[in-house]
């Protein structure tokens, strides 16, 4: 693996920005909370719910509008109009149903609590209603990427409707908060998706079951490139089993997908990727180059089967399906190295995690949470007539049909005899990543690893060299020195007195009491590069990233914006620079081949809409808050010339600079695109004391109406910073044509004696 990383010498902030480093899961914030059992409201029309529920809409995926509130004991919030549906497969035809709710669909950009969506599962296969909640809750103990989740009570139009579980939705958000990236291809796989070859291009996998893609595409789907996918499947089935290692740690978090896959099989979860060819998602993780491993759709475990096998007993070494393709765990299992580490986990799990005394209290802690709202919930009683003794003895005991075990029961059968199966006696050190901060110039450089072992006898060293002088230098797990917490196996260290420019290459080396030794990466060297770059006077100037109502775009839409300013005296090629949401992708926008001037604006839409024209951008920016940059091209090593961190900001609500160009950043309203940042009113009528402009909307002609002697000019500017015209301005009323004008939003800055005045003016 090798990554470059080039940076200007204009920028002074050290940026300590940990890609692969960060955890795995986020807390679990107000709506994932397990210590209580929120109750959800759903307010929606009696014919729309009638509609959701009747049986040939059962496929319908149409979002009807709702009203939403949230009540923990600690919150209590309604959000109206949310968008409701069906979710689910099989659950579609149940009885009790599983449904979406959307925050954004009728609101761009809302989110709750930073989420875009909600899913409440009605667990109708499952008499616990728990047995999701406990893989979840196993996958986070391990730090592995699973979503969140908790129990609730929904109520719909008043009416109790059952015990839901609430599982965080995976999509952009999920990603960010796990990765530090949403930019990647987010492939949602269902069945048959087995990973086998069927062809060298992206295309090959663009093939459908029924009226979905089997590899479905969620993230860029403007794009709807495949490519990495091709090459990931292309190395899992033809990389042979010598040099297998070698090609895939590059593009796969190998470590992850292992302990993933130890859980998979101790919990008897026949219905993912190894049995089933079913139920996961692959992410492209933009900051490592890696493609992670994420599970979906965990409740047909713990003893609920329906293909008639005996998942207690089942090899953890033959896991897969007989008979059929699953090359991602049969080649891994071939390959000695991974096949160690794959049997490091699960005597991890076994020792430390998943095992009978820890579990029981656990599981059982969940039933007696939740059991106070089971009577009450008739709807569970409809699809395979489980009563209440039924959920309390789902815990223990199988309850005939597809649930042939109960889940402590299963725990016990299952990790006894995964225990007599297993092939393990001591594994060469488990590295999980290494990472590094984004040095600038003359600044010092801090490198991040995670190392793990079964034997207490580690040594943990960094192999560095700078300018082809190499070192080996002990990292000390401690919390002395450079180590932040003693013994929690992350291990840092500090480089400092670096030159102003140089190439750096460095891996991480650990070696057990036995002398066996691991590498990170396993092939190469981590290199890093810092170079200088030409000075150049533009910046990012203002942002939205929210536009629900604010400014229309040159194609009639609401999209977010992100405004530029060259606040030098020198004219700037635009096509030598790229936008990027992303410091560790910062090739990700290239600026179209346009000249800004000294002195002018200019305008882009992120609206992951390229297709609009060459001022619409390949990407959004998110709602919640993010990094923005702006960098050199390749000839100066993608470079940062600007970048700014933007809040979460409210609907309709800029960020900018005042003064513009090199002030500091604030809110400014609904922003002022396309001309000189101040703070601007956010009201259709543009009423101020002063000035008056009506009409606003308006289609031939506007009347302003100025009072007093204060204001000398109005000058209407475009939205990407054009002069329009500019006219000299009397007190009392005046009128002025604007019939051909383009339909869309202009900006009329009234220049004073004393101030400066900026409206909004939408032209139909």
């Amino acid at each position: 693996m090798r990554l470059f990383y080039y940076f200007s010498t204009l920028c002074f902030l050290f940026i300590s920005l940990i890609s692969q480093a960060q955890f795995k899961n986020p807390p679990r914030g107000q709506v994932y909370r397990n210590d209580v059992v929120p109750r959800i409201d759903i307010t929606i029309a009696a014919n729309l719910l009638d509609s959701i529920y009747d049986p040939s809409h059962s496929s319908y995926d149409i979002e009807y509008p709702a009203n939403f509130t949230f009540n923990n004991g600690v919150i209590s919030e309604t959000i109206t109009e949310v968008g409701f549906r069906l979710r689910g497969n099989t659950s579609r035809a149940a009885e009790k149903k599983s449904f979406k709710i959307s925050f954004n669909t009728f609101v761009a950009g809302r989110k709750f609590y930073g989420l875009e969506k909600l899913n409440l599962n009605g667990e109708h296969n499952d008499p616990s209603i728990s047995r999701a909640r406990v893989i979840w809750d196993v996958l986070r103990d391990l730090d592995l990427p699973a979503p969140r989740s908790n129990h609730v009570r929904l109520y719909i139009n008043g009416s109790y409707y059952g015990l839901y579980l609430n599982v965080e939705h995976i999509d952009e958000e999920f990603v960010q908060s796990r990765f530090g990236n949403q930019d990647g291809n987010l492939y949602k796989c269902l069945w048959p998706a087995d990973l086998t070859y069927k062809g060298s291009t992206g295309t090959s996998y663009k093939y459908s079951n029924g009226s979905r893609r089997v590899y479905d595409l969620k993230t860029n789907t403007t794009e709807d490139n495949y490519d990495d996918l091709a090459q990931l499947i292309n190395v899992i089935n033809n990389a042979g089993t010598a040099n297998l290692q070698q090609q895939l740690d590059p593009i796969f978090d190998v470590n992850s997908y292992l302990a993933q896959l130890a859980v998979e099989v101790l919990v008897g979860h026949w219905d993912g990727y190894s049995y089933n060819k079913n139920n996961y998602y692959l992410y492209k993780n933009t900051n490592s180059g890696k493609f992670e491993f994420i599970h979906y759709d965990v409740d047909n475990t713990l003893g609920i089967d329906w293909v008639g096998r005996d998942w207690t007993t089942r090899d953890i070494y033959s896991w897969s399906k007989g008979g059929e393709q699953r090359p991602l765990f049969t080649k891994l299992m071939q390959v000695p190295a991974y096949r160690e580490r794959y049997s490091y986990f699960i005597n991890k799990l076994l020792s430390e995690v998943y095992y009978p005394s820890r579990m029981a209290p656990l599981v059982n802690g969940i039933r007696d949470q939740v059991k106070e709202y089971v009577p009450d919930d008739l709807y569970r009683t409809l699809d395979y007539g489980y009563d209440y003794n039924d959920f309390i003895n789902s815990f223990l005991h199988g309850q005939g049909g597809h649930v042939v075990e109960g889940i402590n029961l299963f725990i016990s059968a299952r990790t006894s005899s995964a225990a007599q199966q297993l092939d393990f006696t001591s594994s060469a050190p488990v590295i999980w990543w290494a990472d590094n901060s984004i040095p600038l110039q003359s600044e010092p450089l801090e490198i991040f690893t995670r190392v793990e072992d079964d034997q207490d006898m580690l040594t943990v060293s960094l192999e560095i060299g700078i300018d082809d002088v190499f070192s080996e230098t002990v990292l000390l797990d401690n919390g002395l020195l450079f180590d932040t917490l003693a013994l929690d196996d992350h291990y840092r260290y500090l480089i400092s007195d670096l030159p102003s420019s140089y190439h750096l290459q460095y891996r991480i080396k650990a070696e057990d009491q036995d002398g066996r030794i691991s590498y990170f990466p396993s092939v190469g060297y981590i290199e890093i590069n810092v170079q200088s770059a030409p000075s150049v006077e533009i910046a990012i100037n203002e942002v939205m990233s929210a536009n629900t109502t604010a400014h229309l775009d040159d194609m009639n839409e609401y999209d977010d914006w992100v405004e530029l300013y060259n606040f030098g005296s020198q004219s700037l090629q635009l096509s030598d620079y790229f936008l990027s949401d992303n410091p560790l992708n910062r090739n990700k926008w290239q600026l179209p081949n346009r000249v800004l001037n000294p002195g002018e604006f200019i305008v882009f839409w992120a609206d992951n809409q390229p297709s609009q024209g060459d001022i619409h951008m390949n990407f959004k920016i998110s709602a919640s808050g993010e990094t923005l940059g702006l960098y050199h091209g390749p000839d100066y090593g993608q470079a940062t010339i600007d970048e700014v961190t933007i809040p979460a900001l409210n609907s309709d609500q800029s960020w900018g600079r005042q003064p513009d160009g090199n002030g500091m950043f604030a809110e400014m309203g609904i922003g002022t695109p396309g001309g000189s940042n101040h703070y601007v009113l956010s009201t259709f009528g543009d009423d101020f004391t002063d000035i008056q402009v009506y009409p606003n909307p308006a289609s031939e002609y506007i009347t302003i109406n100025i009072q007093g002697d204060n204001t000398t000019s109005v000058s209407c500017f475009s939205i990407t910073g054009n002069l329009v015209f500019k006219e000299k301005l009397q007190s009392g009323e005046q009128q002025f044509p604007i019939k051909g004008l383009k339909s869309g939003v202009y900006i009329l800055n009234f220049n004073g004696v004393k101030e400066q005045v900026q409206l909004r003016l939408i032209v139909l």
